[in-house]
């Protein structure tokens, strides 16, 4: 109903009800015998009266109708002129009431659609009032707006939408819709958050080139550290060699200490460590120095006494350099030792020796990078068979998510690579009882040790035969992983025996593998090629028989008892048949099995043997 019904049937009801009444008074007086004129007047009066409210009505409503014309029109003008879109339906039937020209031309509607419902107009085959609808909302509270997001997927457009309950200018409740683009908002907001994704995903990149780095960095320290304080145990040496030998070990220990410097600001970097500045007395800190002096541990860095410990621990390290090293560390502390080359061949022993009921190690070392099975899933299945020993993670990756990485997944310990004498030594009489001390003066290397750098050539030569041969396969077949294990190997050993122009090369083999997805590596196997074929020539004759000066010969009895104590060594994989390599060469057809020996083939050494003792 309108303004100008609403003012004008009220007055002419009123007008017409006067009238009724005026003229009924009058039939009632003529009735009475009341003078014919009085009635006549009256009546007239009646038709005069409902004749000038009918015209007041008129006027009024007239004017009213115009005021409220004008009213339309401003808040029309005032509505068009507005930097929103704006809408207004009716609270019941949805049916659009009005749009001003900003959003017929954003949503590509037209003035025909109003009269139509929202929900039929807005939503391509929508048949009820949408769920998402706020007017159930305002039902609640009708006099709270309600603000709301929404995509439009016809015009590819996002929306924030204020909407609320009004009074309309003929004075009726209606619901009212002004709504803003956001589509520029959230397209800067989502490459804000995509700037924050990418560069998350550059920081934690940036964290794991670091702990790829402090891997491959700590890998051939752990070599340098270790053989130089094993050659500088020798005490045949002169004042030159063992000058030059301390400055390899200073400088290697100064590189170290710079790479954890770099690992520390990373750290900071990413909130994983913090400095806390805080007073502190001068005079306290130094009497808290001299008790904490005085109550060092047992095996001090500066004690030039070397530990001795009993007991049998089993390594799992597939870097034949890695294991000798550890394995002559262990020995001169008196452990012997057991090698498994992965996580398969380690877990077995273990089980083998619960099947046998032999004596369980005292000590497991385990590496974390390995072919196969790696550390993490080793020490997974040794947990599973609820063997107490103790797991000493073997690791050059030494960043605080690793290192709770390990211990969440049942790490006892880390022992990070390199690692010096005294940290192993550490590490050790914490599980182990040190069962006394002998002079670490220098003196204590064996024939074996100063021979080791050509050892490991030979071993180099050897053992890397089909190298490049199967890195070529492993890439063709896709398999990058065992690709990376390969160049991996490769890229150590190549340190290990001083070749630095393999070893840069397959480092940069190896970054370009475990990128994802790995890139071609083409270029770099045509120098990996080529610096193997330099080495086999150069190093190849280490191959051929050594010279037998030294060698004594061993009588049939010697040697069946030789023998029978090196099958015994075989069978539990222990590294100390090493030490019968230079007997063995007085026994006659021991160069297979020597050969099985040297390049820890513990397997092919107990076939090589029994075939010896079946031929004699």
């Amino acid at each position: 109903m309108s303004v100008k019904e609403r003012i004008f049937i009220p007055m002419l009801t009123l007008t017409f009800v006067s009238c009724v009444t005026i003229a009924i008074m009058a039939m009632v007086i003529y009735n009475e015998g009341l003078n014919q004129l009085f009635v006549m007047v009256a009546i007239f009066v009646s038709i005069v009266s409902l004749i000038a409210c009918f015209l007041l009505a008129r006027y009024i409503s007239g004017k009213i109708e115009k005021q409220v014309k004008k009213f339309s029109q401003t808040r029309d003008n005032l509505l068009q002129s507005m930097d929103t879109m704006i809408m207004v339906t009716e609270i019941e039937s949805d049916k659009i009431m009005y749009m001003n020209e900003r959003f017929i031309t954003e949503l590509k509607l037209s003035k025909n659609d109003i009269g139509k419902t929202c929900w039929e107009t807005l939503v391509p085959n929508a048949t009820e009032r949408c769920s998402y609808c706020p007017k159930m909302y305002l039902k609640k509270n009708s006099d709270k707006p309600v603000s709301w997001e929404h995509y439009n997927p016809q015009v590819k457009k996002w929306f924030r939408i204020d909407s609320r309950y009004i009074d309309w200018a003929d004075g009726h409740r209606v619901f009212i819709e002004q709504i803003f683009n956001i589509t520029e908002a959230k397209e800067m907001l989502e490459e804000v958050e995509n700037a924050r994704d990418e560069a998350v995903v550059a920081n934690k990149a940036k964290t794991a080139f670091l702990a790829n780095m402090s891997h491959e960095v700590r890998t051939p320290l752990n070599s340098i550290i270790g053989f130089s304080e094993l050659a500088l145990d020798d005490e045949k040496l002169n004042k030159k060699t063992q000058m030059h030998l301390e400055s390899i070990q200073s400088s290697a220990e100064w590189l170290l200490g710079i790479i954890d410097d770099i690992l520390d600001i990373s750290k900071l970097e990413s909130g994983n460590k913090s400095l806390v500045k805080s007073p502190f007395d001068m005079g306290e800190s130094k009497i808290r120095v001299i008790e904490e002096v005085e109550e060092i541990d047992e095996i001090d860095d500066e004690n030039n006494d070397r530990p001795q410990f009993k007991g049998e621990v089993l390594i799992f390290e597939d870097n034949k350099l890695n294991q000798q090293v550890l394995r002559e560390h262990l020995y001169k502390v008196g452990i012997s030792s057991m090698v498994a080359e992965n996580g398969v061949v380690g877990v077995d022993i273990i089980k083998q020796r619960i099947d046998d009921g032999s004596p369980m190690f005292d000590l497991v070392f385990m590496d974390m990078h390995m072919p196969e099975m790696d550390g993490m899933e080793a020490t997974a299945k040794i947990l599973e068979l609820d063997v107490k020993v103790p797991i000493i993670a073997l690791t050059a990756n030494i960043m605080t998510a690793s290192l709770h990485h390990y211990k969440m997944g049942g790490v006892t310990e880390t022992l990070g690579k390199p690692f010096k004498a005294q940290d192993l030594w550490k590490c050790l009489s914490r599980y182990l009882i040190v069962e006394g001390y002998v002079s670490a003066d220098k003196g204590s290397m064996t024939e074996e040790d100063i021979k080791m750098l050509e050892q490991m050539r030979r071993f180099f030569v050897r053992n890397n035969q089909t190298t490049y041969d199967d890195i070529v396969k492993a890439i063709k077949a896709e398999d990058y992983k065992k690709a990376h294990i390969l160049v991996h190997s490769l890229k150590s050993n190549a340190g290990y025996i001083k070749e630095a122009r393999l070893q840069r090369t397959a480092a940069v083999a190896e970054a370009y593998l475990i990128s994802n997805p790995p890139k071609p590596i083409d270029k770099f196997l045509i120098t990996i090629k080529e610096e193997l074929d330099k080495i086999y020539e150069k190093y190849g004759k280490l191959l051929e028989d050594e010279p037998d000066d030294d060698i004594e010969s061993v009588n049939e009895t010697e040697a069946k008892e030789i023998l029978d104590e090196l099958e015994e060594l075989l069978k539990n994989r222990d590294t100390r048949c090493l030490k019968y390599i230079k007997t063995l060469k007085g026994i006659p057809d021991t160069k297979v099995l020597i050969a099985q020996i040297e390049a820890y083939n513990f397997r092919g050494a107990l076939l090589a043997l029994e075939r010896i003792k079946e031929e004699n």
